[in-house]
């Protein structure tokens, strides 16, 4: 058990990444920022999509694609 007066060592995310998924530029890493990426950019749409209150259907239509697919994301 860890006394009181002692420091909790606080390992920066680019260091687990670096543990856990290896290196940039090794596949299983550049799947994770890949992935990464791809998430963050699908957060973005929807919160502007839903700024103008469109649905999916709707964003689909305006940029001129028919039965576009989600992902299930709503």
């Amino acid at each position: 058990m860890k006394e009181k007066n002692e420091k909790t060592v606080i390992t920066p995310w680019s260091e687990i990444k670096d543990w856990v998924y290896g290196s940039k530029g090794t596949d299983r890493r550049d799947n994770l920022e890949r992935g990464g990426e791809s998430f963050r950019i699908g957060l973005m749409l929807k919160k502007a999509r839903e700024s103008r209150q469109l649905t999916q259907q709707e964003l689909g239509q305006i940029i001129d694609k028919k039965n576009l697919q989600f992902q299930g994301r709503k």
